[in-house]
């Protein structure tokens, strides 16, 4: 294993005013990826989650706060344990909610 590697995250606010399953639905399509597929939180406010695995990322899309019709995306690299411990991962959350804008023709945010 390379010792130098490097791990990836991002962060995104979407505002969007459908549900939860309509929104993974329009993500998979759009950028290419598998299916969502959907938990219950084990904390509450015991909401859903929707779950995918792909390219290397763990991605989770969940409700954001308290505020109504705002979602949070978090993708990270999968097993990047070491490189969190060492602050070795890359935020490309900038990038990515352009990108993401563009292709889901959603409006996106950078999530703190």
């Amino acid at each position: 294993m390379n010792n130098d590697s490097y791990g990836v995250k991002v962060r995104l606010i979407i505002d969007f005013g459908g549900g939860l399953e309509e929104l993974c639905t329009i993500i998979s399509n759009s950028l290419n990826i598998p299916s969502f597929w959907f938990d219950t939180m084990t904390e509450p406010p015991h909401e859903s989650v929707g779950y995918c695995e792909t390219f290397g990322f763990e991605i989770d899309v969940q409700k954001y706060k308290n505020e109504l019709n705002s979602y949070v995306f978090s993708a990270i690299t999968t097993n990047s344990f070491k490189e969190i411990a060492e602050g070795k991962i890359y935020d490309l959350s900038v990038w990515f909610s352009n990108y993401f804008s563009l292709v889901c023709k959603v409006r996106t945010r950078i999530a703190n």
